[in-house]
């Protein structure tokens, strides 16, 4: 059993970068250029959907001199993976939060690479589910009957025919959701692994693939 879509929360930069007595902006430059990597991987094992979560609403509001480097190095990836063309790169989250470098990057990526057929990749910035709720709410509230689940699930992934998530990957030993893409990982199966993202691997990575493929999915029964 092969997942379809797969979400990876890259965890544990700052740690990382503590345990070794660097600067956090040299974690978060080593995590964040891993996203040609993790495409990579992806595309050996026929997974057509993958979902990376880059910075949260919530990440936003932390102090700015920790905050400014972090999303400087975002945006360059971003840049990059606009021209480098891998997929489909598709912004998930509230853009009118974000630094305006960002946002601008995040719209570039999803028109330069919208004809780029096979692989589509979310990246997930500014994102809080609170916001993602009440987008929904606002596009039903004129509706005289109640949508139907199909229609409901093309507001929550506004991108077309994407699958729900069916592997969701943290790392760094943290065993929580934080509130991510409650609708699309309903029956998502949860991969937790110790390992801080900086440090992690295509093996590691293996390892989460092969965790999938050994569970019996129930879909809520």
């Amino acid at each position: 059993m092969r997942p379809q879509h797969v979400l990876i929360f890259p965890d544990g930069n700052r740690r990382w970068a503590t345990m070794r007595g660097l600067p956090s902006s040299v974690a978060h430059s080593r995590g964040s250029w891993k996203a040609d990597e993790v495409i990579n991987w992806c595309k050996d094992r026929r997974i057509r959907h993958l979902s990376l979560y880059l910075v949260s609403a919530a990440n936003l509001k932390r102090d700015p001199s920790t905050l400014e480097p972090m999303v400087e190095i975002l945006t360059k990836v971003i840049q990059h993976l606009a021209t480098v063309r891998s997929a489909r790169f598709l912004p998930v989250g509230d853009l009118s939060i974000l630094p305006p470098a960002m946002a601008a990057a995040l719209v570039d990526a999803h028109s330069a690479t919208s004809d780029v057929s096979g692989m589509s990749v979310n990246l997930i910035a500014g994102y809080s589910p609170e916001w993602e709720l009440t987008q929904a709410i606002a596009q039903t509230a004129a509706s005289q009957e109640p949508p139907a689940h199909a229609a409901l699930s093309s507001l929550f992934f506004p991108y077309g025919q994407q699958p729900s998530v069916d592997l969701i990957i943290r790392t760094s030993g943290e065993r929580r959701l934080s509130g991510l893409l409650p609708w699309q990982s309903a029956q998502a199966e949860l991969h937790f692994t110790p390992v801080l993202w900086p440090d992690y691997t295509e093996h590691h990575f293996q390892e989460a693939i092969n965790d999938f493929a050994q569970r019996t999915r129930r879909f809520g029964l």
